[in-house]
């Protein structure tokens, strides 16, 4: 997948974990078992590091960094069940 990079965030609903390529914007960062992600044209990605970002004074937690997908993903789902609407 092939997109220019860019700091925003694009909510999404079929997204069950957030996603964010820029390792230098993660405030904390651990590894974790290599392990993939499917997204929507059935490409696998791998990843194997999980942390935190800082994104309008709230800290979202559990972000999966994957560096080739060039797009930040908000999981809708994960969002809603901290009790925030959009």
């Amino acid at each position: 997948m092939i997109h220019a990079p860019t700091n925003d965030w694009i909510v999404d609903s079929g997204c069950t974990n957030h996603i964010y390529f820029e390792k230098d914007k993660f405030q904390n960062f651990h590894k974790h078992r290599k392990d993939v992600v499917v997204i929507g044209d059935n490409l696998m990605l791998e990843f194997h590091r999980i942390g935190s970002i800082l994104m309008h004074g709230k800290v979202i937690e559990n972000v999966l960094y994957v560096p080739k997908l060039k797009m930040n993903l908000l999981s809708f789902i994960q969002v809603a069940r901290k009790g925030y609407s959009f």
